[in-house]
């Protein structure tokens, strides 16, 4: 050390030692500088950088030893080498470059650090003894081997404790922390190797080429000046590149802050730098957002998610949810994929406010499992929610009620005061019922007026009664719509699970049973299922598909009952009735079966049949007699009826005007405008046009006026009480009276005595028929007459002369 001191103090010019360290101060700066620079994705830069930082290193190396060795004063003479010098610089050019470039390898660990320390600080080791060899002396030079081993071990040392610190060469102090350990390295290997040279004169020829000192001065000088203008070329460049990427980041940064989506770049839990979307999204500054940790910003129940997400990126979107800064919960859509930032491997994270599509998929989901104008549960739900009942019922051990509830003249409210009335009506008994059920009851509409309860976790079926009334005196509650009070009844029906059904299409099979018990016993009532009910649906299900092959098996017939002019008795015609014989159950009659064939459609093509049947028989006739066929409602609501009837017209020969149409009131429930059409062009047609049963339906004087009929039929029930009842007279009075005024002519059924066949001829009816007349008879006893001469128009035939019709064969009327 003592000698390490006097070399340094009283051997060496210190102005000289002040520009050597200040040449290696800038020179080691410049190349932690440039060794930062070459920290960027693209190869190409990366080389340059590195050429660049090898080369100022080099040159720094080369000048400060030099410029050290001119500051020597060893007081012999000395001169240099000129080859030896060369091979000096190129080893520090080599030597750095070899030594950066094992340190820019990708795979770095500590081991690759050590290897390119070592690389380093055994340049500049090799460096100071190749350009001490250079060195010639008027003496002989004696080593202190020990200070010299001493000098390389500090060099490499120092040099790879300098390398281990790149790590941090993007912060300021990293880059301070590198250059003053590669200053150390330089200066301390040089000046501790120096001190271990002792020199002792002689008189030793020089030869070869030889540099004296002022030449070695201008060659140092010429390095230095190409290490001045490598830095600053590199400065300038650097100030370009650095003014370019500033602008390049602004850039990206506007780019990144114009972007929809909030974008995260994170180290693994750490955030990095968001951008403006994803600040605004949670409500926080860019500030408080760098370097926090992300996870915390999930919320509890996808933190781990979020965090799987970050360590095992994926192209594909993950929903989480993320907490605001006024502590909300905003869902969100994720995306993530590697990158590496500044050297080191990152994660951006694209994150998608998804509250909009959330708030249209619950629209949408409320949309698929609701009614939308009671705002009640619809069938998908209501089936999914009887399924959780009966699943629960299972596990408690607690018995579910199911309720089937169907509205009492809601149908008369629909036609009387218009469907959005009747619409009103069903929004305001939906919000009496979801007042009146529990939390855990299911509310649901099923179509029309039909509605369902399902009520789980009940002790006993009193609590499913209890229920029952109190929404029956709920409903039957007189409601205010449109000026307009409104009062409706329900009935009920009841099941009970497990004992009433297994399985949720039994179970709702039994409350509509119970329901339809309700209604026909009762109305306006509630009752529970009962084993028995199970019995008539039986039936009525054999009933029905007996029905479907009562046509294909010909068990359908057809029975005519003569039609007579009141005031001469005379025969204009005949009503064909439909009659069933059923191989084992005999006759059964038309109210048995009729309203069977319309629920199921069949009425259609037992319709067409009656028709075809009846239109052949009329077309047989000699004489050009009337023939009604009674027609369902639902064959008008249907839109080939005009059609079938002109084929059938075509098809037969019967002229249109001997073919009369029956139609009753109930027709007046469905489509109004479409039946008038559809009655205009059976007009059209020819054909005639009765209205049957007048006064015992939904029969309105308006109807009379608008729709174009040619007939009315007064009911048997008005003609039973004539001659008994004034009232009876009374209407059947008005009724004549009403139908004439309006150029209708009129019928009346039923006439079974004497006595209502004097009252309907002093009140001018136009038409009569009943068993007082004749009964309905089968077209073989029609034939029979054919051929014997006694249906004939010109017979006018009277209460006396009428023997042949009473003696017909009597089948079920």
């Amino acid at each position: 050390m003592q000698n390490f001191y006097y070399s340094l103090v009283h051997e060496h010019d210190p102005r000289l030692l002040l520009l050597a360290f200040a040449v290696c101060v800038i020179g080691c700066m410049s190349t932690s500088r440039m060794l930062w620079r070459s920290i960027v994705p693209v190869a190409r830069v990366q080389r340059a950088w590195r050429l660049s930082a090898a080369l100022v290193f080099a040159c720094t190396i080369f000048s400060t030893h030099y410029i050290a060795i001119l500051a020597f004063r060893p007081g012999v003479g000395m001169d240099f080498d000129i080859w030896k010098t060369a091979l000096s610089l190129c080893v520090a050019v080599f030597g750095s470059m070899l030594g950066f470039l094992v340190l820019s390898l990708s795979d770095r660990g500590a081991l690759r650090t050590g290897i390119a320390g070592i690389l380093v600080g055994g340049t500049i080791a090799a460096m100071h003894f190749t350009g001490m060899a250079a060195m010639h002396f008027s003496g002989n030079i004696v080593w202190n081997h020990a200070t010299v081993w001493l000098s390389i071990a500090l060099g490499i040392l120092l040099s790879v404790l300098a390398l281990a610190c790149t790590s941090n060469l993007h912060t300021i102090s990293g880059r301070i922390q590198v250059s003053s350990l590669l200053v150390l390295a330089v200066c301390t290997l040089h000046f501790l190797a120096m001190s271990a040279m002792h020199i002792s004169a002689s008189s030793v020829a020089r030869a070869g080429m030889v540099l004296n000192m002022d030449s070695m001065a201008l060659t140092t000088a010429a390095v230095s000046l190409l290490f001045a203008l490598i830095s600053i070329s590199a400065t300038i460049v650097d100030h370009h590149i650095s003014m370019r990427s500033g602008r390049e980041v602004e850039r990206l940064r506007q780019l990144a802050d114009g972007a929809f989506e909030g974008i995260v770049l994170c180290r693994e839990d750490q955030i990095i730098d968001v951008n403006l979307a994803f600040c605004v999204l949670l409500g926080l500054s860019a500030h408080t957002l760098r370097d926090s940790s992300i996870s915390h910003l999930a919320s509890s129940l996808y933190r781990s998610a979020l965090q799987t997400t970050l360590s095992t990126p994926t192209f594909e979107p993950i929903e989480m949810e993320l907490c605001t800064s006024n502590g909300s919960i905003c869902p969100v859509e994720a995306l993530s994929r590697p990158i590496e930032y500044l050297g080191k491997p990152a994660t951006v994270l694209a994150v998608r406010d998804i509250s909009e599509r959330k708030l249209a998929q619950h629209r949408i989901d409320h949309l698929i499992h609701h009614d939308a104008l009671t705002n009640l549960a619809n069938r998908l739900l209501f089936q999914d929610r009887l399924q959780q009942a009966m699943a629960e019922a299972d596990r408690t051990g607690q018995p579910m009620a199911l309720l089937y509830i169907d509205l009492d003249r809601f149908k008369s409210v629909n036609d009387m005061l218009g469907h959005a009335t009747g619409d009103d009506l069903l929004v305001q008994v939906a919000a009496r019922m979801q007042e009146t059920t529990r939390r855990v009851d299911t509310v649901a509409r099923l179509g029309g007026d039909e509605f369902a309860i399902v009520q789980p976790l009940i002790h006993t079926p009193q609590a499913a009664a209890t229920l029952a009334s109190r929404l029956i005196n709920l409903i039957h509650r007189p409601v205010l719509i449109g000026g307009h009070q409104v009062s409706v009844g329900a009935s009920i029906g009841i099941a009970m699970y497990p004992q009433d059904g297994a399985t949720p299409e039994i179970l709702l099979q039994n409350a509509d049973l119970a329901l339809y018990r309700a209604k026909q016993y009762r109305g306006s009532s509630f009752c529970f299922f009962e084993s028995n009910m199970d019995h008539k649906l039986q039936e009525r299900r054999a009933l029905e598909i007996e029905l479907q092959e009562a046509l294909e098996n010909h068990q359908l017939h057809l029975n005519y009952q003569p039609l007579f002019s009141t005031g001469s008795l005379q025969l204009i015609g005949f009503e064909a009735l439909l009659r069933w014989q059923h191989p084992q159950r005999g006759w059964i009659a038309p109210i048995d079966f009729i309203p069977l064939a319309e629920e199921t459609g069949l009425i259609l093509s037992i319709g067409r049949w009656v028709l075809l049947s009846a239109c052949t028989e009329a077309a047989r006739w000699s004489y050009p007699y009337r023939i009604s066929v009674n027609v369902s409602a639902v064959q008008v609501q249907h839109s080939n009826l005009v059609e079938t009837v002109a084929e059938i017209l075509q098809t037969t020969g019967l002229p249109p005007d001997q073919l009369e149409l029956e139609v009753t009131e109930s027709l007046f429930l469905g489509d109004l405008e479409a039946i008038l059409t559809t009655l205009r062009d059976l007009k059209k047609l020819g054909v005639r046009i009765t209205l049957d049963d007048f006064g015992t339906g939904y029969s309105s004087l308006s109807y009379l006026r608008r729709f174009p009929f040619d007939h009315l039929k007064i009911d048997r029930s008005f003609v039973h009480s004539l001659g008994q009842d004034k009232q009876a007279d009374a209407i059947v009075s008005s009724i004549v009276a009403l139908s004439h005024s309006l150029n209708l002519s009129v019928t009346a059924e039923g006439v079974e005595t004497e006595t209502q066949l004097a009252a309907l001829q002093s009140n001018d009816c136009d038409h009569v028929q009943g068993f007082l007349l004749g009964r309905p008879s089968p077209s073989s006893a029609l034939a029979s007459l054919r051929e014997s001469g006694q249906i004939d128009a010109s017979i006018p035939l009277g209460p006396f002369c009428t023997p042949i019709f009473l003696q017909m064969p009597i089948s079920a009327d």
